[in-house]
């Protein structure tokens, strides 16, 4: 269940037209997960509620034969908490708990997935990855340690055989 979800939360760089494509659909459909664990969820609190009743109803009448007298809302509590029905009706109720917190969890996801993809949309658009952004201080220690490395170069190249045959570079 989750790992579907994990896949799903996932962006490609170099997809982000199938990215945005897919995502009101994969948003729709695990917001859909979300309202039938809620509905399950439901149909077990109700569940659980008659079954409480009925239980309730019987030990009350097993303890009052039993003592001859009319039994403590404690004792028929204990009795009722102790039922191994109500014991596993509790457990599914946890657990259907449990999956309306995760499938909430990935609706709120997807919101923040969708806000991933629009920045990173605007990152591309804006040629974030297309211009080298060299830190000040990166820049300028490679300045210091070559500061004549263009010149170097030109020379070099004036001097390949091959070249020579060109124009020479100009010095400024």
């Amino acid at each position: 269940m989750t790992d579907n979800l994990y896949e799903e939360l996932k962006i490609d760089f170099h997809q982000l037209h199938i990215n945005w494509r897919d995502h009101s659909t994969n948003f729709m459909k695990w917001g859909q997960k979300w309202v039938d664990a809620v509905a399950e969820r439901d149909r077990i609190k109700e569940a659980l509620s008659i079954l409480k009743a009925e239980l309730n109803k019987k030990y009350r009448m097993e303890l009052y034969n039993i003592n001859k007298k009319n039994p403590t809302i404690a004792e028929v509590d204990s009795e009722i908490i102790l039922d191994e029905k109500h014991k596993q009706k509790q457990q599914d109720l946890i657990n259907a708990e449990k999956d309306v917190n995760t499938f909430a969890t990935g609706k709120l996801d997807f919101s923040h997935r969708k806000s991933a993809i629009e920045g990173i949309a605007k990152l591309w658009s804006e040629g974030y990855w297309s211009i080298p952004n060299i830190p000040v201080e990166v820049k300028e220690a490679f300045d210091k340690v070559h500061d004549d490395y263009q010149e170097k170069q030109k020379e070099s190249l004036n001097k390949n055989p091959r070249l020579k045959k060109r124009k020479p570079i100009r010095k400024k």
